[in-house]
Formats: structure tokens, C-alpha cells, sequence
């Protein structure tokens, strides 16, 4: 199995069963398994879709063609399609602190609204052999500009799409990126969805298995729970 493209969905299975301190937890632990298993899948649907439908001859007919009013057009079919595919992928890493707080336990209350990308979270996990890679992702600028294209859809208005006949390009949106706002300018709509999916998808799907050995190994996760972490253990590297 490559451990940067699938996710070793058994070996998290049977951890759960382990460390998990009641049947409730299991199926909370389940239930978020099997979200993030389907909204990967969905990401996959929809990156191809775009794909299929922003080629030079669909985005001529989508200036060209003459659709009748209550026909799905070819805008209408790379729209929805791209702005599913973005927000399925930030939902589906913003899902991650709440699978990992079920494994680790590092906040009490699985149901604590600070459960999240946060620095006071992420900082909780930094006797971890995965922190690294968990602290890499969420100062990802590739994730910044995710969070700032969801966040602007979710919480203002969908970010509009210029077809230029070429090409598809997003208007400018700001994202949070090392502490500040930056200016995603004239940003082409297949180099954001190929740097999401080539980058973010991997790098989540590698964090996702470094849990998994790290809290399976050998007395690792008693370990951690006595705030001693064993001595000698490697510490993952970030991407």
C-alpha cells in the first residue's frame, strides 16, 4: 500500500477498537472514517468532471453555444463541479483534529468547539512522531488558499469564474497565509485545483497512516497518555 494515496482504512479500524473507551466513541469514530473515505471519493468525481468539461472546445461552446433557459449548460456543469470539489476537500481536512482528538484524547471533550486547525490544537501534538507533518499542512499555503476560497463561498459569496476562452481564472480572493492576508491574483482555476489535489490529498491521506503507525506501535499510545513519548522514536518529516 502506498501511504501517500490510500488510506489504511482497516489498520484505523481496528485501533479504534483498542484505544476507544466506549461503543459511542467507536461509532463516532466510524462515522468520521467513513465521511472522510466518501468525501474523498467525491473529490476524485469532481476533479475529473472539471476536467472533462473545461477543455478549449467546452469553454468555446460555454461562450458561444446558445443554451434554451432552463437547459444545464456547460458553466453551470464546471461551476457546481469545481465548487464542490474545493469544498469537499476543506471540509474533509477540517474533519481530521476531531478523528485524531478521538484517537489521542488530547482535549477531554470530543465535542469541544477548539477542536480544529488551530494553533493552540495543533501545538498539543508536539511529542508526536507525526507532528511535523500535521504542523506542515496546517501552514500549507496551498491550505490557505482553500480555507480563503471556501470561507469567502460559505460566509459571502461564491467566488466568480472568468472564462478568457483559454482558460477558467478565479476574481481575486484573499487567503490567510504566515500570519497574514494574501492576494490570490488572476489565479488559473486548473493550477489551484491540480496544487490542491496533488498536494493537500497525499500530504492528508500520509498524515492520516503516520497516525496510525505511531499510535499502533508497541506500547506508543500508553506511553503518550503517561506524558512520556518513548525514547528513540523517529520524528516524522514534514513535506
Amino acid at each position: 500500500m502506498n501511504d501517500r494515496t490510500q488510506i489504511n482504512y482497516l489498520e484505523l479500524e481496528g485501533l479504534a477498537s483498542k484505544i476507544m473507551d466506549t461503543e459511542d466513541n467507536i461509532g463516532r469514530f466510524s462515522t468520521a472514517l467513513q465521511c472522510i473515505a466518501k468525501r474523498l471519493r467525491y473529490c476524485i468525481y469532481h476533479f475529473d468532471i472539471v476536467q472533462e468539461y473545461s477543455t478549449p472546445l467546452s469553454l468555446f461552446k460555454d461562450r458561444f453555444h446558445k443554451y434554451h433557459e432552463e437547459e444545464l449548460n456547460v458553466r453551470d456543469i464546471y461551476e457546481a463541479n469545481i465548487a464542490a470539489f474545493l469544498h469537499n476537500l476543506h471540509a474533509m481536512l477540517d474533519s481530521f483534529p476531531y478523528l485524531l482528538n478521538l484517537i489521542c484524547r488530547e482535549v477531554a471533550d470530543i465535542d469541544d468547539r477548539n477542536i480544529g486547525w488551530n494553533k493552540s490544537f495543533v501545538t498539543r501534538y508536539k511529542r508526536y512522531p507525526f507532528y511535523d507533518l500535521m504542523d506542515s499542512l496546517s501552514r500549507s499555503k496551498h491550505f490557505g488558499m482553500l480555507k480563503g476560497y471556501s470561507n469567502h463561498g460559505k460566509h459571502k459569496f461564491l467566488i466568480r469564474i472568468i472564462n478568457n476562452h483559454r482558460a477558467l481564472l478565479f476574481e481575486d480572493f484573499q487567503f490567510p497565509f504566515d500570519g497574514h492576508e494574501e492576494l490570490a491574483h488572476a489565479l488559473l482555476v486548473k493550477d489551484f485545483m491540480a496544487g490542491t489535489h496533488d498536494v493537500l490529498i497525499p500530504h492528508f491521506i500520509y498524515l492520516i497512516n503516520n497516525v496510525v503507525k505511531a499510535t499502533s506501535a508497541s506500547g506508543y499510545y500508553k506511553a503518550l497518555k503517561s506524558q512520556a513519548a518513548p525514547a528513540g522514536t523517529p520524528q516524522s518529516g514534514a513535506l
